[in-house]
């Protein structure tokens, strides 16, 4: 089964959703400020960034990521790292068409 077709399944553990690894440039746009990112996982319920300057703690984001603008909050960063959370989850759909056009490139 692919990274694509897992989404949607259970998943029993400390997390609400499996996260799988993606690689992916993203837009992090925060208020009107806009920054250049990586998205290195990725989960209906939320996805571990990359950026030289991580947004603070809290604040909430639109990730451009594809063709789709994904939002969330910034819950945790740890140097160039930070964790998003999506409240309320992504639909599985989202994430697919998230894997499906990123493995195209």
């Amino acid at each position: 089964m692919d990274r694509v077709a897992r989404f949607g399944l259970s998943f029993t553990g400390t997390r609400k959703s499996k996260r799988e690894k993606i690689f992916e440039p993203v837009t992090i746009v925060a208020g009107v400020r806009q920054s250049k990112a990586h998205l290195l996982d990725l989960s209906l319920t939320g996805a571990l960034g990359h950026a030289d300057a991580p947004p603070a703690v809290g604040t909430l984001i639109t990730v451009l990521c594809v063709d789709e603008q994904l939002k969330g909050s910034v819950v945790w960063i740890e140097a160039k790292h930070f964790g998003i959370s999506f409240d309320p989850a992504l639909e599985p759909d989202t994430v697919q068409r998230v894997f499906r056009q990123a493995v195209r490139k």
